[in-house]
């Protein structure tokens, strides 16, 4: 059950109408097709919309992001992946790096250790932006 679209709200504290939460959860554990469909919808009832943010926590394997906008031309999807961002924790970074703590999706079908899932993440970003840098 989402909880975040009951949580945004705009400058003057009325709901964010276009707010979409994958009916799964976590889009890395729902089904890809769900993303998919869920920003053509947003697109067919919004044809002004230039583009989108898709959001993750720090748990995402970008990786299985990736591959969901890995589409068959046949498919006519109007949703292209423009770039992937990762956002580092400068201070968390190198113990993270050393963790050997394996991180585990819903299913249990994806368990990586929290490295190999931190280092995924920074291989498969066009830009990585360092947050935290002025507490260093």
């Amino acid at each position: 059950m989402g909880i975040e679209s009951s949580l945004m709200k705009d400058a003057d504290g009325k709901d964010i109408d276009d707010f979409y939460e994958m009916p799964n959860g976590c889009i890395c554990c729902a089904s890809k097709d769900d993303l998919i469909n869920t920003l053509d919808s947003m697109l067919e009832k919004r044809k002004d919309i230039e583009y989108i943010l898709v959001e993750t926590n720090g748990l995402a394997d970008s990786s299985q992001l990736i591959q969901s906008f890995w589409l068959d031309e046949g498919l006519c999807s109007k949703v292209r992946l423009h770039q992937a961002i990762s956002v580092v924790d400068t201070l968390t970074f190198s113990k993270k790096l050393e963790s050997e703590l394996v991180v585990e999706d819903k299913d249990r079908q994806n368990s990586l250790p929290e490295n190999e899932l931190l280092l995924r993440q920074l291989l498969h970003a066009d830009k990585i932006l360092l947050n935290k840098v002025d507490l260093l």
